[in-house]
Parts: structure tokens; sequence; C-alpha cells
């Protein structure tokens, strides 16, 4: 490996390849289209440094702190991210994440921060994400396809359009999120924990399945819990489910209504009563 200085690391011009950064602290641009391949970030800080149009292949980002860090068109290839902090006041847009592992990593940004509903914000493709944590996060517009979860936990999120498809989700957990305007396809979910969920608006749910998962406080429209919790898929699952409120929709206004809570008979009569604790 080929060690470079703070100096180099900050004008630095093409290409970087095999290139060793040690406890540099990135104070400045990256020039737009700057490439790094087979790169090591180690105990590096990136503390509001603009990233744009920038690749990172095959690169190890180890003890790294992006924080208030802004990344348009950003894209890492293989890449690892180890006991990394992703902390954010301003946008993510458009950042692609391929065949990536993440592990002990923290995605945090502040609520008033969020990124626009029509951006896409961030993409993982093939990605394993273990033991990490997404707090405060805006993952609206958000893809997460052909990944594989484990041990993460995802709390207080805003979720709107997100794509999820072809993951399997295992003992992580899921808690304050507010779900709407979601497509999933064949995912699965075994020993998850879901609690203080809102699904509304136009979710739409198909091969979802949940095994050994509990889901308790779940509340949302009709047509986002029948598609989720009334699936032929879901009757092998041995889950519980704990005080599910069904609520009338709200696609007129795409606001959530107060409304007297309703348990619609459509779902008490196809959720078998054995996976039932209360509430339905």
């Amino acid at each position: 490996m080929r060690k470079t200085s703070i100096n180099q690391a900050i004008t630095m011009q093409g290409s970087y390849k095999n290139a060793d950064f040690h406890n540099s602290i990135f104070l400045s641009e990256i020039p737009t289209g700057v490439k790094f391949s087979a790169c090591n970030f180690k105990g590096c800080q990136f503390p509001m440094l603009y990233l744009d149009e920038n690749e990172f292949t095959n690169c190890v980002f180890t003890h790294c702190n992006f924080s208030k860090s802004i990344w348009n068109q950003v894209k890492f290839d293989n890449c690892w991210f180890i006991k990394c902090s992703i902390e954010e006041d301003y946008d993510m847009s458009n950042v692609f994440f391929y065949d990536c592992i993440i592990v002990d990593t923290v995605f945090d940004n502040k609520p008033n921060k969020l990124s626009p509903l029509d951006d896409d914000t961030i993409k993982f493709n093939k990605c394993k994400i273990t033991n990490s944590l997404f707090d405060q996060y805006c993952l609206d517009s958000s893809v997460f396809r052909s990944c594989v979860i484990k041990g993460t936990e995802f709390s207080d999120c805003s979720m709107n359009r997100v794509e999820i498809e072809n993951t399997n989700i295992v003992s992580s957990n899921f808690n304050k999120l507010k779900i709407s305007n979601n497509k999933w396809n064949s995912v699965r979910f075994k020993e998850c924990i879901w609690e203080d969920i809102k699904l509304y608006d136009y979710n739409k749910f198909s091969n979802v399945i949940l095994m050994e998962t509990t889901v308790k406080n779940c509340e949302g429209d009709i047509n986002s819990l029948q598609d989720l919790l009334v699936s032929p898929y879901r009757i092998n699952m041995d889950s519980d489910f704990t005080n599910i409120v069904v609520k009338p929709n709200t696609h007129d206004t795409g606001t959530l209504q107060k409304a007297p809570t309703q348990i619609h008979k459509s779902i008490n009569s196809k959720i078998p009563h054995r996976y039932i604790s209360e509430g339905l």
C-alpha cells in the first residue's frame, strides 16, 4: 500500500489506486469524478466533505466518520464499511452501494433535514448489512435489492416510496417507522421485531413472509394491513401479533387523520386466532 498525505488527498486529481489513507482528515472538496480503486481508509474523517460523481471500487473504510458530508451521485462497488459513522445534515442523493459489506455502521441524520420525496436518496444492491443502525434516517425513495440484512435496527426512520425486493432480513428491529407508498416483493423477515409501525397510503406487499416475527402496536389503513398480514404466504410463520389497529384509508388528504379505532372483519377472519395475542 502506498501512503498518501492529507495535502495530497485534498489536491488529488484523476484516479487513485492502492492508496493507504490512515488517520487522514479530508477538509476540502474532492474534485468531481475522482475514482478510488483498492484504497484503504482507516480512522479517517470527512467533515463537511462534498462528494460529487465519485466512484469507490474495492475500497475498505474502517472507523471512518462522514459527519455532515454531502454525497451526490456517488458509487461504492464491492466496498467494506466497518464501524463507520455516516451522519448527515444535508441531502444524500443518488448514492449507490453495490455488492458492499456494511458492518457495525451507523446511518444517522436530523429529521428536519430530510431529502425531498422525489429524489432517489440511496440504493443498496446485493449488499450485506450486519449489526448496523439506521437512526432517524431518511430512506425516502431508497431501494434494497437482493440484500441480506442481519442484526440491524431501523429506528424512527422515514420510509416513503421505498422498494425492497428479493431481500432477507434476520434478527433485526424496526421501531417507530412511518411507511407509505412502499413496494415490497419477495421479502422474508425472520426473528424480527416490528414495534410502533405506521403503514399508510398505497403500500404494495407481495410474497412477504414473516417468520417467527413479533408485530406490536402496528397501525395502518385497511389496504396496507390486508396486503401485509392477510397474505397466503404469511400462514406458515408462527409469529405473534399484538394490538393491530386498523384505521380508514387516508388517500384523499395524504395525511393521517384522527379516527376511532376500528377492527375490520376481513382481517379478523383471515388471521388465524393462534397468532393473535390481543387487539384483533
